[in-house]
């Protein structure tokens, strides 16, 4: 059974580099950031992805973001939370 990971905070650094590894290890993978542009180009790159546009400061955008996740995918196992500020 596959395990489903939710990287918070995807970007075209660390957090592609890490939804990489996860789908590389056989993992779904969750893309939560808050343009949707890059996730949804990323997510075509993995075997078994799903983009959700979520402000992580905004709750209820981050409960529609995880439904999301969880209907396409199933139930979450890996949150990593890799949002931050631009300074």
């Amino acid at each position: 059974m596959s395990r489903t990971a939710v990287i918070a905070g995807v970007g075209p650094g660390l957090g592609a580099s890490l939804a990489h590894r996860f789908d590389a290890e056989g993992c779904s993978v969750g893309l939560f950031a808050r343009s949707s542009a890059y996730i949804d180009l990323l997510a075509e790159e993995l075997d078994d992805a799903v983009a959700a546009a979520v402000d992580v400061g905004d709750s209820e955008a981050v409960a529609r973001g995880f439904e999301t996740v969880r209907e396409a995918l199933g139930p979450v196992d890996v949150l990593v939370f890799n949002a931050s500020a631009a300074a």
